[in-house]
């Protein structure tokens, strides 16, 4: 176990790496990368053996750059109402969402 550890200082100390960074770390850097990567949950719950989804949650950790490109890619929508309906933004052009018509959700007791 010493030799282990003795190797993990020194590569530490070599690549510059904080102190007090420790071995299992790499575990949630892992967890975060493939989450990113847009491995699905059950997969990597699958892969670093969690039992629940609790704990890949604990490891996978998402940056605050990922979360708001996971939001900005919906679709945008006016809140303008029309009769019952709502209007889609047809101004948008990301990801093929121009559209010439206006296009309307049917919302039922709305």
């Amino acid at each position: 176990m010493s030799d282990i550890r003795v190797a993990w200082e020194t590569a530490k100390k070599k690549a510059a790496i904080p102190a007090d960074f420790r071995f299992h770390d790499l575990r949630h850097t892992f967890a975060s990368h493939q989450k990113l990567a847009g491995t699905d949950d059950y997969t990597l719950m699958d892969i670093m053996e969690h039992s629940d989804h609790r704990m890949m949650r604990m490891y996978a950790h998402l940056t605050p750059e990922h979360m708001r490109k996971a939001v900005n890619s919906l679709p945008e929508w006016k809140t303008e109402k029309v009769g019952e309906n709502l209007v889609r933004n047809s101004g948008s052009v990301e990801k093929g969402l121009r559209s010439e018509n206006q296009q309307f959700l049917e919302f039922e007791g709305v």
